[in-house]
């Protein structure tokens, strides 16, 4: 989660960013945890994540510290194995916009993702809008076998039009996600 060094602005939204992350996390020199391999849908839930904070808190240096209204959870994969999970209903509970950045396998979102909107449901997405983002450069599948699956899995939700995104860095992506910002907070 990252802590955003601002207040939010009077309008305040509420958005969650759920990515898959392939590669888990390990340990750093210091002993913090950090991603061992960088996945093209982790990069492109940080830069996400980053633009979101810069739209949604204002940066006056007198500004109260605290958390972000943006949260990102990632969903960790590591030998095929579901290693961390977002914990599901404290999510739908306080976020209204859900982005779930995440490649696409064999036609359909990543297991591991889809296992975790799923955990310990069914889960009433109602009121709440569902923003896909695939990442193509490793995906096996395309945008719209991700939206599909995400109407399913994510029962009562508003799903959005999917966004493909190309690249594999988050400056690859930050284009394409800035443009689809202003949709997405409205």
């Amino acid at each position: 989660m990252w802590f955003a060094d601002s207040r939010p602005l009077p309008e305040d939204r509420h958005v969650c960013v759920i990515y898959l992350s392939r590669a888990g996390k390990a340990l750093d020199d210091e002993g913090h945890l950090v991603e061992a391999e960088s996945s093209p849908a982790s990069e492109a839930a940080k830069a996400l994540e980053r633009l979101l904070c810069e739209r949604l808190f204002s940066h006056r240096a007198d500004a109260p510290h605290g958390q972000s209204l943006v949260m990102v959870n990632e969903v960790v994969e590591k030998n095929g194995a579901l290693v961390i999970h977002p914990h599901l209903p404290s999510i739908l509970e306080r976020y209204e916009t859900i982005v779930v950045c995440a490649p696409v396998r064999d036609g359909h979102l990543a297991q591991p993702v889809e296992a975790a909107l799923a955990q310990r449901g069914p889960h009433d997405f109602t009121g709440h809008a569902v923003r896909p983002v695939c990442t193509l450069a490793d995906s096996m599948g395309t945008a719209a076998d991700m939206a599909r699956d995400l109407r399913r899995v994510c029962p009562g939700a508003t799903v959005g039009e999917p966004l493909a995104l190309l690249g594999e860095k988050g400056a690859d992506f930050e284009p394409q996600l800035a443009a689809h910002l202003d949709d997405w907070l409205r």
